[in-house]
């Protein structure tokens, strides 16, 4: 939340999954609005596939927490590997309490005959 409203911010992220649990890693810079953001957050992805005509979306909802990217192995297993890395040394994590999720697809397939399937 910034100024009271939602924040949506464009992150590289990796999905963690050990023990039987999961979690969203990501990094950011020190002091940024992500490394401040409020315990609570949301994290959605969308995919799509404009050949099929299909699409997906995941939203995960959870608590943010700040981890020690050197305890065990999290570095390696974990680094959501940043296009820009310089400056992104905090590591955090969204530990979900829901993940909710659909798919997205056309009513009906199209006829494999269809004058368009040709063009």
């Amino acid at each position: 939340m910034h100024e009271d409203a939602p924040v949506v911010l464009p992150v590289n992220y990796r999905l963690a999954e050990s023990s039987g649990k999961v979690w969203v890693a990501i990094r950011t810079k020190p002091g940024s609005m992500l490394d401040q953001a409020h315990l609570l957050v949301a994290f959605e992805i969308d995919g799509i596939d404009p050949v099929h005509h299909q699409g997906w979306s995941v939203l995960v909802r959870g608590s943010l927490h700040h981890v020690y990217p050197d305890a065990g192995d999290f570095r390696e297993r974990f680094n959501p590997e940043p296009w820009i890395t310089e400056g992104r040394d905090s590591w955090l994590i969204v530990e979900p309490y829901a993940i909710t999720g659909r798919r997205l697809h056309p009513a009906e397939l199209e006829w494999a005959f269809h004058v368009r399937a040709y063009l």
